[in-house]
């Protein structure tokens, strides 16, 4: 059932069953599976495959909204598989949900209102997003894992499987757990994007001084402070710049540290 003032760009394919509403844009070359409902001012770009009952621009799970329009943008050659879920943008949060290019939502994962996902991030089967979490490029993060509401997730961090995230993740770590602890940089991830040996050593020292017990006297802002003064003018293919960037940005749910001891 498609809607008249729906656009469909050139080469769609839409299967049997879907609902197209008529604020529905369909970029070229795109492929609709069966029982696809879009809903509301839904745009998705050229190459994009969508799986069977995936519903996209569903109104935000949230006490505050009160039926405000928002809108949902998916990116060219991005896959939505089975029951994907993507919720529209709230009026607290700029009414508009992203998920970029190339990105990868397995079946069952849900992202919700006012998401911001960059390119090329992943979400295994039965991963949860909260309202307002920002996902930068490369994330990566395992089956079953949930992701509390307004979390920012830095670029290339992995998230392992069945994990509880409820503070903000750096840029290339590694967590996991419930709740999320961190466990190090990300090495598999820096070595599948090309870092040299060099560059992996540094990337453990300087997560080390951040986030090691030997750093835990001071607040984190002032290592954060310190490392940026020693590091001007450092390699932009560095981890520090990455880091200092992410690390001196407003949170509003903190950074997520080490293991605690039992």
């Amino acid at each position: 059932m498609i809607d008249p003032r729906a656009v469909l760009g050139p080469g769609c394919e839409v299967g049997p069953y879907c609902v197209l509403g008529p604020l529905s844009q369909v970029g070229a070359g795109s492929l609709l599976h069966a029982h696809v409902v879009i809903t509301g001012d839904v745009q998705i770009g050229p190459g994009a495959q969508i799986g069977a009952f995936t519903v996209l621009g569903g109104a935000p799970q949230d006490h505050a909204h009160r039926g405000e329009p928002g809108a949902v943008r998916i990116g060219a050659d991005a896959v939505l598989r089975e029951h994907v879920t993507v919720h529209g943008g709230s009026s607290e949060g700029g009414m508009l949900t992203t998920v970029g290019d190339r990105c990868i939502l397995m079946v069952g994962s849900h992202v919700g209102h006012d998401g911001v996902l960059g390119d090329d991030c992943t979400l295994v089967n039965g991963v949860m997003l909260g309202g307002h979490v920002r996902l930068a490029d490369g994330v990566f993060i395992g089956g079953g894992s949930q992701v509390h509401q307004f979390v920012r997730v830095g670029r290339n961090a992995h998230i392992g499987g069945g994990s509880s995230v409820i503070r903000d993740v750096p840029p290339w770590a590694l967590v996991w757990g419930n709740r999320a602890a961190l466990r190090g940089p990300n090495l598999v991830g820096m070595k599948r994007a090309g870092w040299t040996g060099g560059q992996l050593r540094e990337a453990r020292a300087v997560f080390a001084e951040l986030f090691g017990p030997a750093g835990a006297a001071e607040p984190l802002a002032t290592r954060v402070a310190s490392l940026a003064q020693r590091s001007e003018g450092a390699d932009q293919n560095s981890v520090v710049p990455a880091l200092v960037s992410f690390l001196s940005a407003p949170s509003r749910r903190g950074v997520v540290g080490l293991p605690r001891r039992s």
